[in-house]
């Protein structure tokens, strides 16, 4: 972490943490000079900013209250019972994914592949949310088989329509294998 500190002459030099215990032994930052880092919101003494620096220990905070220790474990107990966030984008996967393979928009299909990637993405680099991954993983399978299903249409589209174009069903032409009568 970067911090500044102000000189007797109120120059303001920038150094890196790892600098405070070669500058206070060189006696350029003493206990009263003024230290500022972006974590703070004014100008403090160096003891007050780093009091560790100093071998001062930290204040211990009092103790809990009977009714603080009840709201910490309710906390605790809230945090593990809650169900972790849903990712929209997961969502929209599978959503887009069911459509696509059980209708004839199979167009949607696509986007179920395009969000079940970012998706799991997501639920990759946040292992604690399984339901984001599962979600995932619905809208690739179902954006895959609406995919399969787009282009064995397709396949079936032109082939009927090179039937079509090639004249095989032109009704100028008799039918041989019939012989009526």
């Amino acid at each position: 972490m970067q911090w500044t500190y102000a000189d007797e002459a109120d120059q303001q030099h920038l150094i890196d943490e790892s600098e405070f215990p070669a500058l206070i032994a060189d006696g350029r930052i003493s206990r009263e000079t003024l230290v500022w880092n972006e974590t703070l919101t004014d100008w403090k003494r160096c003891i007050e900013a780093r009091p560790d620096l100093f071998g001062e220990k930290l204040p211990t905070p009092p103790a809990l209250t009977p009714s603080q220790r009840k709201q910490v474990h309710l906390q605790k107990v809230e945090a593990k019972n809650s169900s972790p966030p849903l990712d929209g984008v997961a969502l929209c996967s599978m959503i887009f994914g069911i459509p696509g393979i059980l209708s004839y928009i199979y167009v949607l299909s696509i986007p179920a592949v395009v969000c079940g990637y970012i998706g799991l993405r997501r639920a990759n680099r946040n292992p604690g949310n399984s339901n984001n991954k599962g979600f995932s993983i619905a809208g690739l399978v179902t954006g895959y088989l609406g995919i399969v299903f787009l282009l064995l249409f397709l396949v079936y589209f032109f082939v009927i329509f090179a039937i079509g174009i090639s004249g095989a069903f032109d009704p100028a032409v008799p039918d041989e294998s019939y012989h009526g009568g």
